[in-house]
């Protein structure tokens, strides 16, 4: 049978951080989501002058250990494998356009799919 509903706590929740919501989401939130085993928390703070993201991951205690990004800047998570994200797109004025960045981000898959159809696959 299958299932509509989410099973189990979920692998990654991100959090949008606002005046209202800073002690929910940066204490009780924090404890609540390691407690309930999720895998990744992150916190993105977008309130001017306080901008930045915060990455979260378990341990092999069970306990959130903060993530630092890549060489590049960049955010990973195992989670979704050949994903990545600079915190600076959010942060850019004018927003950046989104067709580069998501090229970018699919550069991998889309290589690879180039390859299957030239290879005939």
């Amino acid at each position: 049978m299958t299932t509509n509903r989410l099973v189990g706590p979920a692998d990654l929740v991100i959090e949008i951080v606002s005046d209202e919501s800073v002690a929910r989401d940066r204490v009780d939130k924090f404890y609540e989501y390691e407690a309930a085993g999720i895998r990744e928390y992150w916190l993105i703070d977008p309130r001017l002058g306080r901008e930045r993201i915060d990455v979260y991951r378990l341990n092999a205690q069970g306990k959130y250990q903060a993530v630092l990004p890549d060489d590049t800047g960049r955010y990973t998570t195992p989670l979704l494998p050949g994903f990545s994200f600079d915190p600076d797109w959010l942060w850019q004025l004018p927003a950046p356009d989104l067709l580069p960045i998501l090229v970018d981000l699919l550069r991998d898959k889309l290589v690879e799919a180039l390859g299957e159809l030239r290879s005939g696959g």
